[in-house]
This record gives structure tokens, sequence and C-alpha cells, in this order.
């Protein structure tokens, strides 16, 4: 059921925030790294201090600094969906926080680029596939990113 759930919500989400995806979902060449890499997510690169805003509500698992991810938030949302956002320069949420589709997360880093990632009952689905095509859909339009 979750399944038919999550395939039902394709093309459906708002962004996280309005930018410029710099890094791809799934396999690609790094041209940093010089080497195939596995990303399970995207990369969106926003300008510093950009706001973050949650897809979908939510219950926020997790918001906190993690390893090399920098500051990470956790959300997690019905039908097994779970959406990660890291490399934050700000969090704005709190651990067991609920919250409505759009509200603020955090901000991004000085570098302007933040990592966004999609889980369904744990394993990462293409964000790209599940997010609107038009960046200024209806649900995004009902709050603005400032």
């Amino acid at each position: 059921a979750n399944g038919r759930a999550i395939a039902n919500l394709r093309g459906t989400f708002p962004w996280p925030a309005i930018g410029k995806v710099v890094e791809p979902y799934g396999r690609h060449y790094s041209d940093d790294l010089k080497q195939l890499v596995v990303s399970n997510g995207i990369k969106i690169e926003t300008g510093a201090m950009h706001p973050v805003r949650v897809i979908q509500e939510g219950n926020v698992l997790f918001a906190s600094p993690f390893r090399d991810y920098g500051r990470l938030v956790i959300v997690q949302h019905k039908n097994g969906l779970t959406s990660v956002y890291a490399g934050l320069g700000d969090v704005q949420v709190k651990q067991g926080q609920t919250l409505a589709a759009l509200d603020p997360i955090g901000l991004t880093a000085e570098g302007g680029t933040f990592y966004f990632e999609l889980r369904s009952d744990e394993q990462p689905i293409n964000p790209l596939a599940y997010l609107t095509a038009d960046k200024s859909s209806e649900l995004s339009s009902r709050r603005t990113f400032r």
C-alpha cells in the first residue's frame, strides 16, 4: 500500500528551496573527485543563508550536526516517506517537532548549497521524480521563500 501511495505522489512535492541542482541523484562522474560516485539525493545551490523548507507535513526525527554532513534535519512523513536535508548552516527546528508543509527548517550555509534526499521505507528514491516540475507550484506560492 505504501508503494502505491508513494507512486501517486510523483511530481507533487514543492521544492525545499528555489535553486539549481548541481549534483544529480544516482551514479555520476565527480569532477572534484575524478571518479564515479553514487548519490542517494541531490545537491541544490541556492545562495548563502537561503531558507530551506520541509516538503510535506511531518515530524522531525533528527536535527543536529552529524559527522561530515554538517547540520542535518530528518523528517518522517506519512506512508513511510522520509526527507533528509544536510549541509545546512542553521537549523531552526528541534527533534520531535511537528511541521506543516513548507515550514522553515533552516538556512543554507555560507557555501550556498545543501543536500536533499527522499527515502521510501528507508530506501533512497530519486527526489527529482517527486518534486513538482514548476518550482513555483501552487503549494509553494502559498508561502514565500523569504
